[in-house]
């Protein structure tokens, strides 16, 4: 088999592959979910400002994402998720950064 041809099968399967399983990055079904930093807060155990610390912003905004004037950035909602889910992996993650 020559290479212009097995290029060409290689290209049609990432293609079928890539149709049976849409990039999950773009799909629809994933939603912005807001959370509640207050809890995340509690969760961990830590005040404002070692939140703050602990993600790198200023304890402000922690302020002002637990009131609702601002709202933060996709990563860090990923990051604040994770959080909320597992502190456990969180926090040893950061301890370990």
């Amino acid at each position: 088999m020559d290479n212009g041809r097995l290029n060409e099968l290689i290209d049609k399967i990432r293609f079928s592959l890539n149709e049976k399983r849409p990039n999950p990055w773009v799909s629809p079904n994933i939603k912005k979910k807001n959370v509640d930093i207050g809890r995340i807060r509690q969760k961990l155990g830590v005040t404002e400002a070692v939140l703050a610390e602990m993600i790198g912003v200023s304890e402000k905004t922690i302020r002002m994402w637990e009131n609702g004037t601002a709202e933060p950035e996709k990563a860090v909602l990923l990051l604040l998720r994770i959080a909320e889910r597992r502190p456990d992996a969180f926090l040893e993650t950061l301890w370990n950064y």
